[in-house]
């Protein structure tokens, strides 16, 4: 079961310059001509990490990672997906990765209804800490090097 008895820690919230900036972000694309289009700019690597996710008003959740890449990373859910656009703080899990992590902020980008939900996020590099990037670009290239 995904979601146990473990506490995700209370999210801190975002200021008013990072929510206009969030707005200014996820202004919709314009219109294709209907093909779907491949967004992402880095290749996703296969990579099961726990993480504790927190909806911006919402309950703290636990999951774990399908696939990650240095910006973005997918997640299966046991619940309805956020919609895209929605705003999630994300904390890696203990056994997942060696001592403390900060957040990391991402956005929902797309999201998979049905039977088996989840979700794909982009992580937002002009919110998170950089030394939260850096400790998750760490994570990812010590993962990658192990396989």
């Amino acid at each position: 079961m995904l979601n146990q008895a473990m506490h995700c820690p209370k999210p801190g919230s975002l200021s008013s310059r990072a929510m206009e900036w969030l707005h200014h972000f996820l202004e919709p694309p314009p219109r294709s001509s209907g093909f779907r289009e491949e967004r992402r700019h880095l290749p996703r690597e296969p990579l099961q990490l726990e993480v504790c996710i927190t909806p911006q008003n919402g309950r703290p959740f636990r999951t774990h990672t399908t696939n990650v890449s240095y910006n973005g990373l997918f997640v299966k859910l046991d619940r309805a997906p956020p919609p895209p656009g929605s705003i999630l703080r994300l904390r890696f899990e203990p056994g997942s990765s060696p001592g403390p992590f900060e957040e990391l902020v991402a956005v929902v980008t797309r999201t998979i209804p049905g039977e088996t939900p989840g979700i794909g996020m982009e992580i937002i590099e002009g919110i998170t800490p950089p030394k939260a990037l850096l400790r998750f670009h760490a994570l990812l290239s010590h993962h990658q090097q192990a396989a």
